[in-house]
């Protein structure tokens, strides 16, 4: 896999994985962080359902996933 350089390619290869799980997909929060772009998406369709990605900056693998955190609604 390539070097990811830009928070564009980042987000593409994020997208891409998550495609196979999740027909809703709204990146919420991005940062590059010691060799890694860590990024939240909302997945949720009728609630807010927050997954963490994160890349190797170096090599562009998917090197952590964490399943959604449902968040309460306030009503």
């Amino acid at each position: 896999m390539p070097q990811i350089n830009t928070l564009e390619e980042a987000v593409e290869i994020a997208e891409l994985f998550l495609h196979r799980y999740y027909p809703s997909r709204r990146l919420e929060n991005v940062k590059r962080d010691d060799g890694q772009w860590v990024m939240e998406f909302d997945v949720g369709i009728l609630s807010k359902e927050i997954v963490l990605i994160k890349l190797d900056a170096a090599t562009g693998a998917v090197i952590a996933y964490e399943k959604p955190k449902h968040e309460k609604s306030p009503f």
